[in-house]
């Protein structure tokens, strides 16, 4: 039922004039620079249009540098204001656009707010707006206009009309069809005005109450950023980056669709029954009232609410100890992963130890020699290229052992070598990263995209083997296959 809800509203929504992006170009202003939005330059086939940018700003008198960021689709210019504005910084801005065939392009919706952009607190700010003029229009409805505010509140079409707003507004399936015609900003701004003018004449001032401690949540965590990111700014874009910063690179998208969390679930089954309460309530009584009671009473609302608020509260408390999230929505959804991968050189040392040692089952009385040899391969000092000589078996030579990563700060004494007789051929020795003190519990988790498998091989010399090859460890498969396979990574 909700999967035909949801196409009955794409339906809809596909009447409503589609908005391919933001027309208004966001900036920020302060400490002497200037991030300014540019347009299409978060692509990568307009990397020339890049470089033309910073080129034309450079020559601005005044502008003592311009630095592209591809990836927040800005550019930062540091600037002297007695000799040029920001205005005609714009100017120029809008000039390479139109050079490169970009004037006409409008800023995505899908582009996370930045932290200094004050968009996103207006937005806020008239949605707390909205939801105060409907508690005024309820109370009106009630002291003033008498008849007409007891009309509308008797009306079920009214109440209805209210529950199904805030329905379309908790629950993704039916609000997608309309974030992706009008964006997600536009929708958001404009589900908030109905549902206050709606829940206004229902004389429904509990919900509008909830909508006011919601959004008052949300602004806080907007305001927490913001004063974060001026007092940021200074370290993050005081100075250009000193071998410029990486071109723009396409996003590496998901194979699949990341899969629904927790509260999109729930918010699916939840609108359906609503839908059908509603319907069962009507057929059942052939009473309009129950039929919004029904639909009242499953909304999914308190799910998102929560998710919310939670994610609101995480993002202010971040900010306020000094960590800035430049893309929030990460945070609504931590509820839907169920797969971590970690980069083990986070977490390991640098250096490289035996996890274990396979022997053939025909050398098991050289057990012993073999482990002593692969700690001694494993430990022993790098030799110049010079001493390194070819082998008889094939693989490479001894200057592979010594590739092998070490600590950056101490460089492990050379273990003295064994008496015993040689390693065994053919013996197999997984060597692992040695984990740092800090993560012993996470590299267990880690460990198999770390390590790495060495071969060892008899010298003629002595018990320490004089070759290895240096085999990727098995299992660790990239995260796209890992997505592919259903985990939400």
């Amino acid at each position: 039922m909700i999967a035909q809800a949801g196409t009955v509203l794409a339906a809809i929504a596909s009447r409503l004039p589609i908005s391919p992006g933001r027309r208004q170009r966001r900036r920020w202003v302060g400490n002497g620079r200037a991030h300014i939005e540019v347009r299409g330059i978060h692509r990568p086939e307009n990397h020339q249009a890049a470089g033309g940018l910073e080129a034309a700003l450079a020559e601005v008198a005044g502008v003592q540098w311009a630095e592209v960021n591809t990836v927040a689709g800005r550019v930062v210019v540091a600037f002297d204001g007695d000799q040029v504005g920001v205005d005609e910084i714009c100017d120029v801005i809008e000039g390479v656009e139109d050079a490169h065939d970009l004037s006409d392009e409008r800023f995505p919706h899908d582009r996370p707010d930045h932290p200094a952009d004050s968009e996103p607190i207006q937005r806020q700010l008239y949605a707390i707006g909205a939801d105060l003029g409907g508690l005024g229009l309820g109370l009106a409805g009630q002291l003033v206009f008498g008849q007409f505010g007891r009309l509308a509140r008797s009306n079920p079409l009214i109440g209805e009309a209210a529950s199904l707003l805030s329905l379309v507004e908790s629950t993704p399936l039916l609000r997608r069809p309309i974030e992706g015609r009008l964006g997600r900003a536009a929708t958001d701004l404009s589900l908030a005005a109905g549902n206050a003018v709606a829940q206004g004449l229902a004389a429904g001032p509990l919900g509008l109450v909830v909508d006011i401690a919601q959004r008052g949540l949300l602004l806080d965590e907007l305001r927490a950023r913001r004063d974060l990111w001026q007092q940021r700014e200074p370290m993050l874009s005081g100075q250009p980056a000193a071998s410029g910063l990486p071109a723009a690179r396409a996003g590496a998208e998901r194979p699949v669709p990341l899969p629904p969390g927790p509260v999109e679930t729930y918010s699916s089954k939840a609108a359906a029954g609503a839908l059908a309460g509603a319907a069962a309530a009507l057929a059942a009584t052939r009473d309009p009232h129950l039929m919004v009671a029904a639909t009242a009473t499953a909304n999914p609302k308190p799910a998102r609410l929560g998710r919310e608020g939670f994610a609101a509260r995480v993002d202010r408390d971040l900010a306020r100890s000094g960590v800035l999230a430049m893309d929030t929505e990460a945070l609504r959804r931590l509820d839907r992963i169920d797969t971590v991968v970690l980069d083990t050189r986070l977490l390991t040392s640098g250096r490289m130890v035996v996890g274990s040692v396979w022997i053939p089952p025909d050398r098991q009385a050289d057990a012993e020699a073999a482990v002593l040899a692969a700690h001694a391969l494993l430990n022993q000092p790098a030799a110049p290229p010079a001493a390194t000589r070819p082998h008889d078996h094939g693989s490479q030579s001894a200057e592979s052992a010594n590739r092998l990563p070490r600590s950056p700060t101490t460089a492990p004494a050379p273990a003295p070598a064994p008496t015993r007789d040689p390693a065994p051929a053919g013996a197999g020795i997984p060597a692992i990263p040695r984990a740092r003190k800090s993560t012993n519990g996470l590299v267990p988790a880690g460990t198999p995209s770390g390590g790495a498998a060495i071969a060892a091989h008899p010298s003629a010399q002595g018990a320490v083997p004089s070759s290895a090859t240096r085999r990727p460890a098995q299992g660790s498969r990239p995260v796209s296959a890992r997505q592919s396979a259903g985990p939400k990574v």
